[in-house]
């Protein structure tokens, strides 16, 4: 869930792996899954979503997008894991360089923010973030990785890398959400 220039990185977690065969397998052991909407802000890089739609129809599910503007997104994932939506993506990002500034708020269930509700995620969250014990702290964001990648809670595709530039021959408009799309700045001579 961080990258490893930030504090609270554990390296040697596994994720879940791409594997559609397996998927298909437990979908089959679970009988039909039921339609859903893929609900995705249209401030999201539409490339990555359409990509992510194609590999869940691919291994059975029945998946449609329902693009939603920002404000619309945000309030239907404050609505936490029982109202909101089955499936959602998105960016984040924090710049204080702590796993607690970004786990903190998305998993733990005292947060508006929260997708999941877990009490030893809660107490495991709250003890590292209390502690000023540095290695406890990352013995402690270290379980904390390894419960999200084993109990898949939230599944990171990808790190962005912000890009800064200045020069009068970049057309840009930055967004509110601090997202960098290449595909949407143009060179100008």
């Amino acid at each position: 869930m961080v990258t490893p220039v930030t504090f609270g990185w554990s390296g040697g977690i596994k994720g879940t792996g791409y594997d559609p065969e397996k998927a298909k397998a437990l979908l089959k052991e679970a009988g039909v899954p039921p339609h859903f909407d893929f609900l995705v802000g249209t401030f999201f890089d539409q490339r990555v979503v359409q990509a992510v739609l194609q590999q869940l129809k691919e291994v059975g599910f029945n998946t449609s997008i329902s693009l939603v503007d920002t404000a619309t997104f945000l309030k239907a994932i404050q609505q936490g894991p029982k109202d909101g939506p089955a499936l959602a993506i998105s960016t984040n990002s924090c710049a204080c360089q702590d796993a607690d500034g970004m786990l903190n708020y998305l998993l733990h269930s005292g947060s508006n923010w929260a997708i999941t509700t877990s009490p030893e995620l809660d107490k495991l969250l709250d003890e590292a973030g209390a502690s000023i014990d540095e290695k406890r702290r990352l013995a402690l964001y270290t379980q904390i990785n390894a419960l999200i990648a084993d109990q898949v809670l939230s599944l990171p595709l990808y790190q962005m890398t912000a890009i800064f530039a200045a020069s009068k021959k970049l057309q840009w408009n930055p967004t509110p959400n601090e997202s960098f799309f290449l595909n949407r700045m143009n060179w100008v001579e």
